[in-house]
């Protein structure tokens, strides 16, 4: 039987547990994604709660990540996320 992960509190601990499963480091990541080192640790450390979405998109493409997941750790873009999926208040 397989066992899985519990999901991380945090998009910044989601960002980093998928980050060392790609085999990459925050300075290699931040490089290819174009930004500073300070705002991979910025965004892991939860000090950058709240990523833009051309951050997010940026980020979402560097690591291959799981969009629903990663928004659902984001209030403002799980909420949108939620209803672009049909779910969630209108109000």
């Amino acid at each position: 039987m397989a066992t899985t992960e519990p999901p991380p509190h945090t998009f910044g601990g989601y960002v980093a547990d998928v980050r060392i499963e790609r085999g990459l480091s925050a300075k290699k990541l931040a490089a290819q994604m174009g930004v500073s080192l300070s705002t991979i640790t910025r965004i892991e450390a939860g000090t950058l709660a709240l990523p833009g979405p051309v951050l997010l998109c940026a980020l979402g493409d560097a690591l291959a990540f799981d969009y629903p997941t990663a928004v659902g750790l984001l209030e403002p873009y799980r909420r949108l996320w939620q209803r672009l999926q049909g779910g969630g208040d209108h109000g």
